[in-house]
């Protein structure tokens, strides 16, 4: 199973659309979330519309996004 989901991961990689000078940073498996559901990143681009899926999510307990 792993090597299939391995195959899949480079297969979208290599079909996904180019991204844009916003999302290319984004890593496509970890985003911060605040205690008030304010994400660090939203899962598709606003600019390029390229959809970056949150795999991995860390859960900040009273610390506002806005302050980092």
């Amino acid at each position: 199973m792993r090597h299939t989901r391995g195959r899949l991961t480079r297969l979208e990689a290599r079909l996904a659309p180019p991204a844009c000078p916003e999302c290319q940073t984004w890593d496509a498996s970890f985003a911060i979330r605040d205690d008030h559901g304010r994400w660090s990143r939203p899962e598709g681009c606003p600019s390029c519309g390229r959809v970056v899926p949150r795999r991995q999510v860390a859960i900040i307990v009273g610390i506002d996004l806005d302050w980092l």
